[in-house]
């Protein structure tokens, strides 16, 4: 079993990590390349959440508000944020095996 998690700010990482770990890349499979180019742009532009949101830094009023009304998903995105560095060696090795 695999339990491999990825972060939005860390996007393109995220899908090298699960690429990684499924065996897909340019090599293995032809619609990678169009794939990665599509979601995160060929052009020199780098493809951004199309979603965007106000940043509301730690110790405002809206942040406040909003930390004590979701306590458990702060902890729970803490936790894959160590889970995401932890898994960096991880990830390398299944970089290094070989494809079967």
């Amino acid at each position: 079993q695999r339990m491999i998690v990825g972060v939005m700010e860390n996007m393109e990482e995220s899908i090298y990590r699960f690429n990684t770990v499924l065996g897909i890349n340019a090599k293995t499979e032809k619609r990678y390349n169009r794939c990665m180019k599509k979601f995160f742009g060929g052009s020199g532009k780098e493809k951004i959440n199309s979603h965007s949101h106000p940043k509301i830094e730690k110790g405002h009023a809206a942040w406040d508000y909003l930390a004590k009304k979701n306590q458990l998903d702060i902890e729970l995105y803490e936790m894959v944020l160590e889970l995401f560095e932890q898994q960096t060696d991880l990830i390398d090795s299944y970089a290094r095996a070989p494809l079967s």
